[in-house]
């Protein structure tokens, strides 16, 4: 449980987490091309709209919260930045920045 909620990412990490998650949006929109045809040929229902938002939503929470926002800690940044990778053009060179920039070198507590 320890590995999925980390206070700190590094940049290996970051990357790799920032991969998978395109990753699996684009299993996804394979796989439900496979099952129920292309999008644009979907019915456009009440349902359909409510799930899209649903899961689009909880994506964008699992991003920020498990990806950015510990690799915003990592490299000493407040975590409310992470709100700028919803922007776009800006998250590009937001991201660059956070998988460029070196992590924050923590001295090790000693306790008496």
């Amino acid at each position: 449980m320890k590995a999925l909620f980390q206070n700190r990412l590094d940049t290996f990490s970051f990357l790799i987490r920032l991969i998978l998650c395109l990753l699996v949006i684009l299993l996804v929109r394979y796989a439900y091309q496979m099952v129920w045809g292309p999008v644009e040929y979907h019915p456009r229902t009440l349902w359909f709209h409510c799930m899209n938002w649903v899961i689009s939503l909880g994506w964008t929470v699992y991003v920020l919260a498990f990806v950015m926002a510990p690799r915003l800690r990592d490299v000493g940044w407040p975590s409310w930045f992470a709100i700028f990778s919803l922007l776009p053009i800006v998250n590009l060179v937001f991201i660059l920045c956070l998988a460029c920039k070196r992590s924050k070198i923590v001295a090790p507590t000693t306790d008496p």
